[in-house]
């Protein structure tokens, strides 16, 4: 899984071997971030509108809105692509971004809005701000989906059995 770089932790071989669920990987990683259970602002709002700040940045558009289907190439259809990703990198704040790469179809802002909780959740948090359970779960959540590609499931749903993760 991606939780050592989402959370900038490390999981030892029998810790990661004992996880099963959903849960147990939260409970771990709640542990090691000494997470507290009170919510702050939704972590999934946060990540889009850090995509929005990295778009408008990228587009040269103050006001744009993005719907979260709208592909991103048509944002970029006339613009140099690479200058296109750096401005979106600096914009957003996450200076490790790399887009995702979405196999017969064209990536859309909700992609992108994926991506930063699945990869990149650290980097939306302020500085200081402490970790709660809630953006932890978020974080693992997002992670299982992007590598299963599998959106519905509960935090009790075995990796293996259930979710199809080996």
């Amino acid at each position: 899984m991606t939780w050592e770089e989402t959370f900038g932790v490390e999981l030892k071989d029998e810790e990661a071997a004992r996880l099963t669920t959903p849960r147990h990987a939260i409970d771990l990683i709640c542990s090691k971030l000494r997470a507290i259970d009170e919510g702050a602002l939704c972590p999934t709002l946060r990540a889009y509108h850090r995509v929005r700040r990295g778009l408008r940045a990228a587009t040269g558009d103050p006001l744009l809105r993005p719907p979260l289907h709208q592909p991103v190439s048509q944002l970029y259809r006339h613009r140099d692509k690479t200058a296109f990703w750096r401005r979106f990198r600096s914009a957003s704040g996450v200076p490790g971004f790399k887009p995702p790469v979405i196999l017969f179809a064209s990536t859309q802002c909700r992609d992108l809005v994926d991506t930063l909780l699945s990869r990149h959740v650290h980097a939306l948090r302020n500085p200081g701000e402490p970790w709660t359970r809630p953006w932890v779960r978020q974080g693992v959540r997002a992670a299982v989906t992007h590598v299963s590609g599998v959106r519905q499931f509960s935090d009790d749903d075995r990796f293996v059995q259930d979710i199809g993760i080996d």
